[in-house]
């Protein structure tokens, strides 16, 4: 499934300058599987929840169409 990049250059990564992008939850989304297309690594989801507890309450519970902040690590 591709990444749904959400703000003004979708071709700008991680890496190109920015300090975070914005990801739009897409169906079969976890906060995981998120962390492992930016990060590489699943188990840095946390990052991910930390810089978005306004919007997630539960880490297992992320909802399709939601806009998270992902920082740049």
């Amino acid at each position: 499934m591709p990444i749904r990049i959400v703000n003004d250059d979708e071709d700008n990564l991680m890496g190109h300058g920015q300090e975070e992008v914005i990801y739009e939850v897409q169906k079969g989304d976890t906060l995981g599987k998120i962390a492992a297309k930016f990060y590489g690594d699943a188990k840095k989801y946390t990052i991910i929840y930390e810089n978005n507890k306004d919007i997630i309450k539960n880490p297992d519970l992320i909802q399709v169409g939601w806009k998270l902040k992902i920082p740049k690590i």
